[in-house]
């Protein structure tokens, strides 16, 4: 699969060290969701503003222990993150859903 670039919510499979939206985005929901069942204990998805700066992380715990997950994990934002650019640059496994709101986004 390939990323899907610009729906709402973008989805993302792929990382790359290149912005896969340039404009400003308004994110309203950030999910990470085990797409191929393979996601693993210290798995991650890291998301980034076009600037370098951490949007969002997570990383695969253990399931059973203090902070430990396997994804689905979502995020809410409200007041939406207001952001320019989004860059993924790790994501281990799985796929990542970023819901916005407002003007549509530019790759």
């Amino acid at each position: 699969m390939a990323n899907n670039l610009p729906s709402n919510p973008l989805v993302i499979d792929t990382a790359a060290a290149a912005a896969v939206i340039s404009s400003y985005i308004r994110i309203t929901k950030i999910k990470w969701f085990d797409s191929g069942a393979d996601i693993a204990e210290g798995d991650q998805a890291i998301i980034n503003n076009s600037a370098g700066n951490r949007i969002w992380e997570h990383r695969a715990g253990v399931v059973g222990t203090v902070g430990g997950f396997v994804p689905p994990v979502s995020d809410d934002f409200n007041p939406p993150i207001n952001q320019r650019g989004v860059v993924v640059p790790t994501l281990t496994h799985g796929t990542l859903f970023i819901y916005w709101t407002g003007q549509q986004p530019t790759a």
